[in-house]
């Protein structure tokens, strides 16, 4: 289903177990190195000991089953298709615009978002995936060990950043302040995609800053592409009878 683009790339390990196949490929970006993990399931533990190839490593996972060939379109007809993609052609990434994928829990947000940063790997960008609550306490690993500067600049120039599920748990306070940062930082550089499953409005509520949520979401959506999710739940279609 994506079109698939050859770069010369530094293998580092290609691993097969009972989870899955595993491929490990690294290459120097900026001052850090990056692994890409593709179509995989990843084992309980990879420590960074274990590949050794550098001290920051920035990896991107997927769950393997994340594709847009088992995506069930007719589930949620009215889904704009088409949007979907000429996003997975990876254009977006090459203009330097972003996406945001909105609707209620299981309407397959996630899903879509991993599928396209499948199709944006195989077309030879790299790629760093994170849940937002990860994504802010990994960041806040990095204030404790003074290691921030290295770690957002990291996050701030990787060609395309995931950003799932924004506003599925509690975030930290100072939640607003630094998304905004990431988002200013890649504003017409690199690209976004934001997964929320709360609607826009509730953004400034949800972070308690409505002028940093305003500043954000005027970056986000002035060279974005909105998907609307939705509404009716994959979960619900599949939980089991009571």
């Amino acid at each position: 289903m994506c079109r698939r683009t050859e770069r010369s790339r530094l293998t580092v390990a290609s691993l097969i177990g009972r989870s899955g196949f595993l491929a490990l490929r690294a290459f120097r970006y900026s001052s850090a190195w990056d692994l890409e993990i593709l179509r995989t399931k990843v084992p309980e533990k990879v420590s960074s000991d274990a590949i050794n190839v550098a001290p920051v490593l920035v990896p991107v996972t997927f769950q393997v089953d994340r594709t847009l060939d088992n995506f069930d379109f007719t589930f949620n007809p009215k889904m704009n298709r088409s949007l979907v993609f000429d996003l997975a052609t990876a254009a977006f990434i090459n203009k330097r615009e972003d996406a945001l994928f909105l609707g209620p829990g299981g309407t397959g947000k996630s899903h879509l978002a991993q599928a396209i940063g499948q199709c944006a790997i195989q077309q030879g960008y790299k790629v760093l995936y994170r849940e937002t609550h990860i994504l802010l306490d990994e960041l806040a690993d990095a204030v404790a060990g003074a290691t921030r500067k290295e770690y957002m600049e990291s996050v701030a120039t990787v060609p395309l950043l995931i950003i799932d599920d924004f506003g599925m748990r509690k975030l930290p306070h100072t939640a607003a302040e630094d998304l905004l940062e990431i988002i200013m930082r890649r504003y017409e550089r690199f690209s976004t995609l934001l997964t929320s499953n709360r609607p826009v409005e509730d953004w400034g509520k949800l972070l308690g800053d409505v002028a940093a949520v305003s500043a954000m979401l005027d970056r986000l959506l002035h060279h974005g592409h909105v998907l609307k999710c939705g509404p009716r739940s994959w979960r619900t279609k599949t939980a089991p009878a009571s």
